[in-house]
């Protein structure tokens, strides 16, 4: 299905993402420094077409999750009393840097386009992926070190791919391969469940991400795909029962996430998303965040099981629009407990984008969830006849 949209805008998301969750590649390619300069005309650009669209009408202030604004403030602010302030210096900038294409992926993009352009550049990603490890595997049948040298000499990948290894692909980790493929998986099931996507497509799709997390064996990507599962089949359940027991749902999965992150992150020994931001931005910003991701589930929640309202304010049918949302920002929130993906490049733009997006509609009713305005209409006065 197509959208009526700025072409220039959906391509440029899709760089966005490329260049976000391909940083493994970028680096590959490209060196450390490479990849800084590429990172930076990306922001430049992005600037340059929010400010040539005047989205930054779409982003006022008082709109926008103010737990987000206070926690990168106090990654600026921390920089000088830190005991590496040029560390912390170049982590609040990729933060910074994030932050400007989120808020250009929140405020250029409806959720339906998000949507394409998230498919787009996982697909491209993860094909290539594989096409690559099968080439490395067939011909050259030993690791491929980068083409920039870097400290530690680290390796693109080992061409495990016929010999049940951890396959790495472009990015050149099989954690974060993997995590993509869950990505891809799910945002490919949305499309095919809003018959956004021709069936035999979706299927070759799935079943590719599906062997990527596989072929990666990474237990993050594992623990996610799971508590995915579960959140897809309680969000589902939820839309069948009444108000008061989505609350209880709502409160009992709250306490499930919580109290798996918790026991994640006391098995992984203070390692992931939550001890990098300890280190740089003190208790302080990991309460923060955690008060930003509390927001965040609890608006995507009701996002999900609540009817949509058409621009009459009657609702309407549930869509499987909706619960993509969810199902991301759960994945993202699992795999923090283990690695850094949710606060760095893609993770992070992909996170300061739902946060702001699910801000800016909450309660806004009319909105573009990749129904057809006809079928929207007749479904929403079928609601409103029973």
């Amino acid at each position: 299905m197509r959208y009526p949209i700025d072409v220039s805008g959906r391509g440029l998301a899709v760089a966005a993402l490329l260049v976000g969750f391909g940083a493994g590649l970028w680096r590959d390619l490209l060196g450390v420094w490479g990849y800084l300069c590429l990172a930076g005309v990306l922001v430049a650009v992005t600037v340059v077409h929010l400010t040539r669209t005047r989205l930054w009408r779409n982003l006022p202030l008082s709109r926008l999750p103010k737990t987000l604004l206070l926690y990168v403030l106090v990654l600026v602010v921390m920089i000088p009393f830190t005991l590496r302030p040029g560390e912390d210096a170049l982590v609040a900038f990729a933060q910074l840097a994030g932050l400007v294409v989120g808020l250009f992926l929140a405020a250029g993009l409806t959720w339906p386009v998000l949507l394409s352009a998230l498919t787009r550049a996982f697909s491209l990603l993860i094909g290539f992926s594989l096409l690559f490890e099968l080439v490395v595997a067939v011909f050259v049948r030993q690791p491929v070190h980068p083409l920039v040298p870097r400290e530690g000499e680290p390796v693109w990948t080992y061409g495990d791919l016929f010999r049940y290894g951890h396959v790495q692909g472009l990015v050149g980790s099989s954690a974060a391969l993997g995590f993509i493929a869950l990505l891809l998986v799910i945002t490919v099931g949305i499309q095919w469940a809003q018959s956004l996507r021709p069936t035999a497509s979706a299927v070759i799709w799935v079943v590719l991400g599906a062997a990527t997390i596989v072929l990666t064996r990474d237990l993050p990507v594992l623990t996610a795909t799971g508590v995915c599962a579960l959140m897809l089949g309680v969000m589902v359940l939820a839309r069948r029962l009444g108000p008061v027991a989505r609350v209880v749902l709502l409160v009992a999965m709250g306490a499930v996430k919580l109290g798996v992150v918790l026991a994640l992150a006391w098995s992984a020994q203070s390692a992931g998303a939550w001890a990098d931001v300890q280190q740089h931005a003190g208790i302080v910003g990991v309460l923060l965040l955690a008060a930003l991701i509390a927001g965040l589930f609890y608006r995507l929640w009701w996002f999900a099981v609540d009817r949509p309202l058409d621009s009459r304010g009657v609702p309407g049918e549930h869509v499987p629009m909706t619960l993509y949302p969810a199902l991301v920002s759960t994945a993202l929130v699992t795999v923090s407990v283990w690695n850094d993906v949710m606060i760095v490049t893609g993770g992070w733009m992909l996170l300061v984008a739902l946060a702001v997006h699910s801000k800016l509609d909450n309660h806004r009713v009319g909105l573009d969830l990749g129904v057809p305005r006809r079928s929207f209409v007749a479904s929403a006065s079928a609601v409103a006849v029973r």
